[in-house]
């Protein structure tokens, strides 16, 4: 049965049959849409229970009802006489209503949100890949972006089914390849807010790492040693750690015995002397005058940020695979 013809059948008019079924979060958004048998069954019975039993006519319950609905009765003078039956009620509340438009209670519209504005929020734009996102939606939640505004509940079922079945990337050349690596193209979605990215997140230090991790990766390296940085620095590092690469940091102003400074060479793939931050010349020389022909080389880096290290791992693996 189609949401119009149900409303016909209840007595009701389609758009108050759809907003309460979009409120109670069923999937309608059209008259012409066709009622699930066990939804059908939900409206009805809702709409039953809220149907008020009428009272005997002329009883003294009615004529108080209805005059609750007409107007406050202390708009009333006090020695104003009330009708005492049903006809002369509703003869009133007719004179009521034509003299007093403002006391027409109307029903408030729930607040909305253009559907142009939720996609424009991650960036989506162009006939092609909204044809790809279509195809990625169910029926019933790709219908919601023929409409030209949404309820809450809308918004919140369409941005769940976007992130969940589509492969979101920023425009960052590390992060579309990757996205393309890992995904089909049906999937791949592109954003122009980096933080829908599922690669970087909108962090360009995540992303940074991940880019050095990959290299390290290829080139066969999966413990890299770091003397020096600032505090912060190393924190982002600890907290943005990429699967398969362990990092060792070594905080630069502390003094490392002899002993300790050849196990930290023994266990590492790459060594990297990180200048222009906190970082004692006497510990960053007992590295470099300790390496060996055998032990792993020692690169010295002299920019400060996290990106700038990873840029220099990446520049350095490529010089070396070339070679």
């Amino acid at each position: 049965m189609r949401i119009l013809t149900l409303a016909k059948e209840l007595g009701l008019s389609y758009n108050h049959l759809l907003a309460w079924a979009q409120s109670s979060n069923m999937p309608y958004s059209h008259p012409d849409d066709e009622i699930d048998g066990n939804d059908e069954k939900r409206i009805r019975q809702a709409f039953r229970q809220k149907r008020p039993t009428r009272p005997a006519k002329g009883s003294d319950a009615e004529i108080d009802d209805l005059l609750g609905d007409v107007v406050d009765p202390s708009f009333f003078p006090d020695d104003f006489d009330l009708p005492d039956n049903l006809e002369e009620l509703e003869s009133l509340e007719r004179k009521v209503m034509r003299s007093l438009p403002e006391q027409k209670v109307h029903k408030q519209r729930p607040e909305r949100t253009p559907t142009r504005g939720i996609l424009d929020r991650y960036g989506i734009r162009g006939k092609s890949v909204l044809k790809r996102l279509r195809k990625l939606l169910p029926d019933h939640v790709a219908r919601l972006l023929n409409q030209q505004d949404l309820t809450e509940s809308q918004v919140a079922q369409l941005t769940e089914e976007i992130e969940n079945r589509a492969a979101l990337h920023c425009d960052h050349a590390y992060c579309t390849r990757t996205a393309e690596r890992l995904h089909s193209a049906e999937i791949l979605i592109p954003v122009r807010d980096a933080s829908f990215c599922n690669v970087c997140q909108g962090s360009p230090t995540r992303r940074a790492l991940e880019e050095a991790a990959e290299a390290c990766r290829n080139g066969g390296l999966r413990r890299i040693l770091v003397v020096g940085g600032m505090p912060a620095s190393r924190t982002e590092m600890k907290n943005h750690s990429p699967v398969g690469i362990e990092f060792r940091l070594i905080e630069g102003n502390l003094d490392r015995p002899k002993q300790r400074v050849q196990a930290d060479l023994r266990w590492c793939d790459l060594a990297v002397i990180w200048g222009s931050t906190p970082l004692g010349h006497s510990l960053s020389g007992s590295y470099l005058r300790r390496r060996t022909s055998t032990g792993p080389f020692i690169l010295r880096i002299s920019r400060r940020s996290v990106e700038a290290l990873c840029q220099e791992i990446v520049k350095h693996l490529d010089i070396r695979n070339a070679d």
